[in-house]
């Protein structure tokens, strides 16, 4: 009760606070720093508006980011827990100092070197008082979707169905949902090997009868808490079944029988190639449940386009042509369809070369993602005034389109070609599916600034997968920890 009536004084105080200072922040860029109450107020005043009109998008972002490092408050200086929560604790020095650390200077130089502007934002986002990057319960657009390791998918996607469950007992009666059990069994297997690794069998029937006692579960739900447990105890269960496999199905000349394997194996071994296919993917959504700037082919369909799969530096004649026009196959060949009478209105031979003056040297492409690949490039900037761009969202400051206007400027030298990425292929979702992978743990969404999707992904030192990941914290730092230890590709980096 006490805490209760804490909480309530918190939220009064909270209603008050936000009434006497005309609501909270206006923040259009997700990566500028929060401005002072009382100077907005004044303002505000100034131009004559209400403070009861309806907050931006910026404002719900910068707010939800101030709660989630400042958490609820809950202790009897219900007022200073407020503050906290509204964003003046929100992280300490040590934080901000770990997050610079770990976003490197290399990083941050070719950041500068990219763009300035984009530097000045990052660098006031990494050291403002909230963390500027933050794990989110489901995707949005304009935030991200980082593709997570296997293990990871197998243990938070078992973890959250049985939260599920529970909640569902909570709100609807003790038999609501208990029918149902969770179809994957390698989460239980994982949870079975975090037990062998706390109390290793010992041949002894008394003490393996004992290891359900309520002592031993309480140890186990513990240890469980701990990332680095319960992540070595789903490698473990992916190690050893791959290993089952390959005694099990690999003949004589190294090839795959899959004819000998029951469908769970079978089920398992698809998992496991299409994790190793999408490894460490980072991707932006740009369509998802009917918003977004990226036309979608079926309703309700969600797009991503991976930033960190660089396909080329430089874009050559042919590559244009792919990024412009599309591919098509003629007869089954793999050649260019350079007559595509629809397409050849687009873009005439003039603009392909100037196309080619304003990137064959510093232009980059990516592979945006497997889907639709024979379609034209799709091209990202930060550039507001772009003529034909059209905001992903609304205060997200990213912009899909005008390519012809980014070529102008360019070449007339008021734009570096460093400051558009151009994507062939995307990610495409039916829709609900992204919804269901973010809660199965197979992806999960993050919100970022906007420089961290608008940075060139070539040649960094700390690679964008694991910046994004160890500046969110959490679960997801922990696993960022563990994975980056296994590339031996950074390994003069750390040393």
């Amino acid at each position: 009760m006490r805490h209760l009536a804490t909480y309530f004084v918190a939220a009064f105080l909270l209603l008050a606070q936000t009434k006497r200072t005309g609501g909270f922040q206006l923040s259009h860029s997700r990566s500028l720093p929060v401005g002072n109450h009382n100077t907005r107020t004044r303002l505000r005043e100034q131009k004559g508006e209400n403070d009861d009109e309806a907050l931006e998008v910026g404002d719900w972002r910068s707010f939800r980011s101030n709660l989630m490092a400042g958490g609820l408050p809950t202790t009897e200086d219900a007022e200073s827990e407020v503050a906290q929560a509204t964003g003046s604790l929100a992280d300490s020095d040590t934080n901000k100092e770990y997050r610079m650390k770990h976003v490197g200077e290399a990083n941050m130089k070719k950041l500068r070197s990219q763009s300035p502007e984009l530097h000045s934002e990052f660098e006031g986002a990494l050291t403002g008082a909230s963390n500027p990057v933050f794990v989110t319960g489901e995707p949005e657009v304009g935030g991200l979707v980082a593709r997570m390791p296997l293990p990871y998918e197998i243990w938070v996607g078992g973890r959250e169905f049985l939260n599920r469950k529970k909640r569902s007992k909570l709100l609807k009666g003790p038999k609501a949902g208990m029918e149902e059990k969770h179809k994957d069994p390698l989460y239980y297997k994982a949870v079975g090997r975090v037990e062998n690794m706390l109390f290793p069998s010992s041949g002894d029937a008394k003490k393996e009868k004992s290891s359900s006692d309520a002592e031993t579960q309480s140890i186990v739900a513990a240890a469980v808490k701990t990332t680095a447990v319960w992540y070595k105890a789903a490698e473990t269960v992916v190690n050893d079944l791959l290993n089952e496999i390959a005694i099990k199905a690999i003949d004589d000349d190294g090839a795959v029988n899959d004819a000998s394997l029951s469908p769970d194996e079978r089920d398992f071994l698809n998992r496991y190639i299409k994790s190793t296919s999408e490894w460490e993917e980072l991707g932006l959504v740009v369509s998802h449940g009917g918003v977004g700037a990226v036309k979608c082919s079926a309703k309700q369909e969600s797009i991503v386009l991976n930033l960190n799969r660089p396909l080329a530096s430089g874009i050559s004649e042919t590559l244009a042509k792919l990024i412009l026009k599309g591919a098509y196959l003629i007869d089954g060949e793999n050649e260019l369809d350079t007559d595509n009478d629809y397409l050849e209105k687009l873009y005439d031979k003039d603009f392909f070369q100037a196309f080619a003056q304003a990137f064959e040297k510093s232009g980059v492409c990516y592979i945006g993602g497997d889907d639709e690949q024979h379609l034209p490039g799709i091209m990202l900037s930060g550039v507001a005034d772009l003529r034909g761009g059209v905001e992903v969202v609304e205060g997200s400051g990213i912009y899909v389109g005008g390519v012809e206007d980014a070529v102008e400027r360019v070449i007339a030298g008021r734009n570096k070609a460093e400051d558009f990425r151009f994507f062939i292929g995307r990610k495409t979702f039916a829709p609900g599916f992204l919804d269901a992978y973010c809660v199965g743990g197979t992806y999960q969404p993050l919100s970022a600034p906007r420089a961290v999707c608008l940075k060139q992904c070539v040649g960094l030192p700390t690679p964008l997968y694991h910046e994004v990941l160890g500046l969110a914290g959490g679960e997801v730092r922990d696993v960022s920890s563990i994975e980056i230890l296994k590339r031996k590709d950074l390994e003069e980096n750390r040393e």
